[in-house]
């Protein structure tokens, strides 16, 4: 195992500690998903924060609705496509204690995790790839999404709504 690199949890800090009986970062006992588990969710948003590692003036995954764009996401995939990104959730959960980590992915500290997902890290399985890119595309699209994101990095989709609006109103555009 891995000395320290147990318990940490996700946030723009890294803090926060996902135990066993949690639900983890992000996912709240209360959250109602309708394609994937609180688990799953939890599984998700620790690959979110490992894979994007928010910076600090940007908000917490888990203080983002990232657990409700992937549930939306998967809700709206084929079935087959929803079986398979399950199934990598669930091994990528399993794969650090499989590796001689000692221990599940969400347990693993926010550093610990970003290093098992990075493609030099030796001691990761190497069909792990296929995964990480599809996690990355997906956490980028729920996480980057997210509305409180998007204006923290300068872009109001409400703004440009109304301004187009404007505009057509304006220019007398249909």
């Amino acid at each position: 195992m891995n000395p320290g690199a147990v318990n940490g949890g996700v946030g723009a800090s890294g803090a926060g500690s996902p135990g066993a009986g949690s639900n983890g970062p992000g996912v709240t006992s209360a959250a109602q998903f309708t394609a994937i588990t609180p688990r799953e969710a939890s599984i998700f948003t620790s690959a979110v924060d490992a894979l994007l590692a928010p910076a600090p003036d940007l908000p917490a995954t888990a203080d983002t609705s990232a657990a409700a764009g992937f549930d939306d996401w998967m809700a709206r995939s084929p079935a087959i496509n929803r079986a398979a990104v399950r199934a990598g959730l669930y091994i990528l959960e399993i794969s650090p204690r499989l590796g001689r980590r000692g221990c599940r992915f969400r347990q693993l500290d926010r550093d610990a995790r970003r290093e098992f997902l990075s493609p030099s890290d030796k001691r990761r399985p190497i069909w792990i790839a296929a995964l990480v890119d599809t996690l990355r595309m997906l956490a980028a699209a729920v996480y980057y999404g997210d509305d409180d994101v998007a204006r923290a990095l300068g872009y109001d989709a409400d703004a440009r709504v109304a301004r187009g609006r404007e505009l057509r109103s304006t220019e007398g555009r249909p």
